[in-house]
């Protein structure tokens, strides 16, 4: 069966073109749109920590989509009671359909670096259910809202999950390029992924880089709109709608795409298409790998994702330096030619591609502007000034073939534990 290889792990999208529709839904993967939670039956949902003290409202305050239910007084963000929230104060906010789900987050939590667990500061609630497909963060709710797929271990646990498919799969079906993109660390990449519809029983070591890159996408988006300096100053009498709205002129991204915005027209539009579904027009249907590479090399996204909404431009950046941050890994990404009729892994041939996007400096500027909103005085300048500079994939080489640069390759070939690059697996992308 062939794999469509549209990128449906995607995160969070919101258009730009209107500030209601962006104050009430980061989406994960698009438009507001029925297939978001609006569709989703979180009727199975449980608090996690029955005895916690918001336990009582966390369903009711979490299935509000409209954002008319419940005040910041009722369910306040975490960080509006602790700027240091540790693991239990993040349990005391965790509603799911399975008890083995809120097993799992626990166990993710603990195994996370504790300097990681303040970006909880921003949300409500997190919210696991077996519906969720694509995962996303609402300021409706204020609440993020993860795709179980990433946590199953075991394979019990894996039949429980929906297996819908993903709405944006295909929606790059009609263009002349794919965009593609995985995490590496010395050589190999950074996790696999595993595929929750013909399960094989993984580690809990395997799964938390992966789950850390899920939360650390979505958590940008609620510190994009509560940035930690502004908990203070919020209408506890307003609901996180309301509150969201009136803290407009504080967005991160509202700030960030003013002072350093991106310019490529041309990967705004494809991005549309990709992500949106809108219909290609024939500038969008002749884009090569090499236009839409060109456009990116110049401009200074970390991804193309982010030409989806500033909320993504943000979300996108925070996510890639900060898995570097954490886990050390370094990212590539790439544009490649549509797959073949086999669709294998080495069918997808690069036009343009690059390792530490996030090296280059303009973006490394931006980044680090996201990062001192949300982390400020934790990363220090040092990290910035000592990244590494991009590296390009070699065009014309297959996708798992190019995760070896070719002018590292003996050089990383001779590393203790190193494994060549395998073939179908490295399509096995994740749902974010």
């Amino acid at each position: 069966m062939p794999i469509k290889f549209n990128r449906i792990f995607r995160h969070c999208a919101l258009s730009l073109a209107s500030i209601a529709l962006a104050s009430l839904l980061s989406a994960c993967g698009g438009s507001k749109s029925p297939s978001h939670g609006q569709n989703n039956d979180y009727s199975d949902l449980e608090p996690y920590r029955p005895s916690a003290e918001y336990a009582s409202v966390l369903k009711r305050c979490v299935d509000d989509q409209s954002g008319r239910q419940c005040r910041l007084d009722t369910l306040p963000l975490i960080g509006m009671e602790t700027m240091s929230p540790g693991v239990e104060d993040i349990l005391g906010r965790l509603v799911v359909s399975h008890d083995w789900m809120g097993t799992r987050m626990e166990e993710i939590l603990n195994a996370l670096p504790e300097e990681m667990l303040s970006i909880f500061r921003g949300v409500t609630a997190i919210v696991i259910d077996d519906d969720i497909r694509p995962a996303y963060y609402t300021s409706a709710t204020g609440a993020i809202y993860l795709d179980p797929a990433y946590l199953w271990l075991s394979v019990e646990e894996a039949n429980t999950i929906n297996p819908k498919q993903d709405y944006r799969s295909g929606f790059s079906d009609p263009l002349a390029f794919r965009s593609v993109y995985r995490y590496v660390k010395d050589g190999q990449r950074a996790y696999s992924v595993g595929d929750f519809r013909n399960p094989e029983a993984r580690e809990l070591a395997a799964i938390v880089p992966m789950v850390a890159n899920l939360l650390l996408h979505e958590l940008a988006h609620a510190n994009d709109y509560f940035p930690p300096h502004t908990l203070d100053d919020l209408n506890t009498r307003a609901t996180i709608l309301e509150a969201a709205r009136a803290n407009q002129n504080n967005w991160i991204s509202t700030r960030l795409s003013n002072s350093e915005p991106l310019q490529s027209s041309l990967l705004y539009s494809v991005a549309a298409v990709m992500y949106r579904g809108r219909q290609p027009g024939i500038n969008e249907l002749e884009a090569s790998t090499e236009d839409v590479g060109l456009d990116f090399e110049i401009d200074s996204a970390s991804d193309d994702y982010a030409y989806t909404s500033q909320f993504e431009d943000v979300a996108m950046l925070f996510e890639e330096i900060m898995m570097l941050y954490f886990f050390g890994v370094d990212r590539d990404f790439a544009f490649t030619s549509p797959p073949d009729d086999d669709s294998s892994c080495n069918s997808f041939i690069i036009g343009w591609g690059v390792r530490n996007r996030i090296g280059e400096s303009d973006v490394k500027m931006r980044a680090q502007y996201v990062v001192d909103q949300i982390f400020p005085n934790t990363v220090a300048n040092n990290f910035f000034e000592t990244l590494r500079t991009p590296e390009a994939l070699e065009n014309g080489t297959g996708w798992c073939a190019s995760l070896v640069p070719a002018a590292n390759t003996e050089n990383r070939r001779n590393k203790p534990g190193y494994q060549p690059a395998l073939d179908q697996g490295d399509l096995q992308l994740p749902y974010l």
